[in-house]
C-alpha cells in the first residue's frame, strides 16, 4: 500500500507539472515535443493504424490534438484527468456514474485490488509490474487487465511491461493456444469420448499451468 500510494503521488505531482507546461502551446516544451513525437511515430503512424477502426479513413492532425488537451471546458484532457488509488487501505472506489458525469479521463494506481476479479472501462494503457506471489500461469494472466474487448480504439491501446513479465504473457499465450489446438482436434474425432480423454498441459519454466491439477 505504501508503495503504491508513492506512486499516486507521483503521478498526481507529475499531472500538476503537466497542467502547469501544457496550458499553453509551446512548440519547444519539452512535454508538448514528447506528445508530438508519440502521435507521429507512435499514435499515427501508419502502420499502427488498425483500418477497421477507422472505415472512413478521417485523418486527425496535431492541431486537433492540441486543441483537445488544453481547450478550456469540458472537452480538454487536461482538466478531466483524475487519479484513485484502489489498494487495501484506500477507501476509493471505481464510481462510473460519477466519472461519467464529470468526464473524467482515469488514473487508476493499485495492488491486489486491481489485479483480478475487475474490470476497467475504457482502459487505453497499462503499465504492468506486479507479479503473483504464486507462479501459476492462471494466476498472472488473470491479473492483467487489459484483455477483452475494445471496439472504437483498440489501436490506440499501449502495455508496458519488463522484459521477463512480456516472456511470461507470451508463453502463456503459446501454451493456451496449443491445448485449444488439442482440444479442437479431439472434438473432431468421432470415435473418441471427450470424457474419457487426457488433453496434457505444459508447464513454462518457473511457472505451474494451474494448482487445480
Amino acid at each position: 500500500n505504501s508503495i503504491q500510494g508513492e506512486v499516486r503521488e507521483q503521478i498526481d505531482n507529475f499531472v500538476k507539472e503537466l497542467r502547469n507546461d501544457l496550458y499553453k502551446y509551446n512548440s519547444n516544451n519539452e512535454h508538448w515535443r514528447q506528445l508530438e513525437e508519440i502521435w507521429k511515430n507512435d499514435i499515427n503512424y501508419k502502420k499502427h493504424i488498425v483500418l477497421s477502426e477507422n472505415p472512413k479513413g478521417e485523418k486527425i492532425d496535431w492541431e486537433s490534438i492540441v486543441n483537445i488537451l488544453i481547450y478550456p471546458d469540458k472537452d480538454s484532457i487536461i482538466d478531466r484527468l483524475d487519479t484513485i488509488q484502489l489498494s487495501g487501505t484506500s477507501p476509493e472506489i471505481l464510481n462510473y456514474n460519477e466519472y461519467e458525469k464529470r468526464g473524467s479521463v482515469l488514473i487508476v494506481v493499485g495492488g491486489a485490488k486491481l489485479s483480478r476479479g475487475l474490470t476497467l472501462s475504457g482502459l487505453c494503457v497499462s503499465y504492468y509490474a506486479r507479479y503473483s506471489a504464486t507462479k501459476l500461469a492462471d494466476t498472472v494472466t488473470q491479473m492483467a487487465r487489459w484483455f477483452g474487448y475494445r471496439d472504437g480504439y483498440k489501436d490506440v491501446c499501449r502495455i508496458y511491461l519488463t522484459e521477463s513479465a512480456r516472456e511470461a504473457f507470451a508463453e502463456f499465450s503459446s501454451l493456451d493456444e496449443e491445448t485449444r489446438t488439442k482440444a479442437e482436434a479431439l472434438d473432431k474425432r468421432k470415435d473418441l469420448n471427450l470424457e474419457e480423454v487426457l488433453i496434457s498441459m505444459r508447464s513454462t519454466p518457473g511457472y505451474l499451468a494451474t494448482s487445480k491439477l
